[in-house]
Formats: C-alpha cells, structure tokens, sequence
C-alpha cells in the first residue's frame, strides 16, 4: 500500500491450525520441537517474502522517486500470547531499523505482527473481517 510518505507491505496468513503453532502450550518436548520449528518456518517464510517484495519494489521504482519508509505489517491468526515472539524474531530476521554501521539505509522503518483483533484494535479506519 502506498501512502504519501509511507509505503506498507502487508501480509495475511490464517492459519486452519493455529494452535500447531503455539509451543508455549505444548505438553511434550517433542511437540514443543515440532510447533517451534513451525514457527521458525513460518519466521523464514515471512522474511524471504518481505525481502523479495522490497526487492522487487526497489527495482521497479523509477530513478528520481524518494525513498519513502517501509512497514512490514504481519497478520497471523495466532494467539496474542506468540504474537510476540514471532515479532521480535522478525524483527530481528529482517532486519528493522538500523542493521548496522555498513548500511546507509534501513530496509524496513518497523515491523509489526498483529491478529485480527489487535489489527482491528491498531487500524480502526481498515476494518478487517474474516469470511
């Protein structure tokens, strides 16, 4: 989404299983293995999204359009209780914000990671619903 001095990449995933996901709740240690690797997918997926988006973005824009700030908005359909973790791993993945002496730019200004409740919360004025 484009705005006049921002741009949003946005992304929605709802799960069929979100409970699959949420080791914090898992009663073995297996199951805890198998629902963190699920998150770790699903982290590494959302990274390589958003980089190939920016990337694509990045060589589309025509020479002399400004640089406008990037915000990486995640919408999963997981509980508010791993909404957390999975956004400071993104965070850290992506990376947000400064990523270091070396680089002259930031690839994404923030990176938010909502569910419906809380996007709803954030965004009054962008309802979102599910069908």
């Amino acid at each position: 989404m484009e705005l006049p001095n921002d741009t949003l990449f946005i992304e929605v995933k709802d799960f069929h299983a979100p409970d699959d996901y949420n080791f914090k709740t898992a009663v073995t240690d297996d199951e805890q293995g198998q629902r963190r690797e699920r998150v770790n997918h699903l982290r590494d997926v959302l990274v390589h999204k958003f980089r190939d988006t920016w990337l694509y973005r990045w060589s589309e824009r025509a020479a002399g359009t400004p640089n406008k700030p990037v915000h990486y908005l995640c919408v999963l359909s997981l509980d508010n209780g791993l909404l957390g973790t999975v956004r400071k791993e993104l965070r850290q993945a992506l990376p947000a914000g400064s990523a270091g002496p070396r680089w002259q730019r930031e690839l994404a200004t923030a990176c938010e990671v909502l569910n419906l409740q809380r996007w709803n919360s954030v965004f009054p004025g962008w309802p979102l619903n599910r069908y």
